[in-house]
């Protein structure tokens, strides 16, 4: 599920939940060229695999994750 998408300085950030009881995978496909995991603060993490315009996210049951993106 998508949870939140606002603009943080010159990145999007956006927060998505796997709102089950079952691992799941989400794709953001925006023709994006950078990505990097945040933590609930904001703080910038990871650097995230960027392939072809895309991201892949592996949720763990009940997970909510922010990513940034640009």
């Amino acid at each position: 599920v998508l949870s939140a998408v606002r603009r943080r300085h010159d990145w999007l950030e956006i927060r998505v939940v796997n709102d089950g009881a079952t691992a799941c995978r989400a794709t953001l496909d925006t023709e994006l060229v950078e990505a990097r995991d945040v933590d609930l603060l904001g703080r910038p993490g990871d650097a995230l695999t960027v392939t072809g315009g895309r991201v892949t996210l592996d949720l763990v049951p009940w997970e909510i994750r922010t990513v940034q993106v640009r």
